[in-house]
């Protein structure tokens, strides 16, 4: 261990003996050496500054990401008015909500309510409702430009 440590020592009194060794002072040995004197040591604050900033700067582009992309809204039906009807009748609905634009037809839990538009009204419909429909609620969905909207009671 003594004579690793006086060999990489360049300075002769550093060395155990006092003396310098025939590899300390050979020209391959200089040039190894000087390049170590001049390397700076390494800025760990520096190291753990940037390292902060970029794992910050990543984790703001990760969560934010998904805000960035552009989405399409979607169609939400806030009322039904009315709300139901009888069996083996036709009713005018009209259906309230949010992004409910260019309205194609209501879709309806059950086959036998059937839905017609009224032309010219993104909003109002004429249902026919069978005969044999069986009392209770019925799930009916808005289908417009933006897809299908959320589940209503009819």
């Amino acid at each position: 261990m003594n004579e690793f440590i006086g060999a990489a020592s360049n300075n002769a009194n550093d060395s155990p003996n006092g003396r310098l060794t025939a590899m300390e002072t050979s020209p391959e040995c200089q040039l190894v050496m000087d390049r170590i004197s001049t390397l700076r040591p390494l800025n760990v604050a520096g190291l753990r500054r940037s390292s902060i900033f970029l794992f910050t700067a990543l984790s703001l582009l990760a969560t934010s990401g998904s805000s960035l992309l552009a989405q399409l809204p979607h169609a939400q039906i806030s009322y039904l008015y009315p709300p139901g009807g009888k069996q083996g009748t036709e009713v005018q609905v009209t259906v309230g909500g949010v992004n409910l634009d260019e309205g194609r037809t209501l879709v309806f839990s059950h086959p036998k309510i059937v839905c017609e538009p009224i032309a010219g009204q993104s909003t109002k419909y004429k249902l026919k409702i069978g005969a044999d429909v069986p009392l209770g609620a019925h799930e009916v969905w808005f289908v417009g430009r933006f897809g299908m909207s959320n589940p209503r009671s009819f």
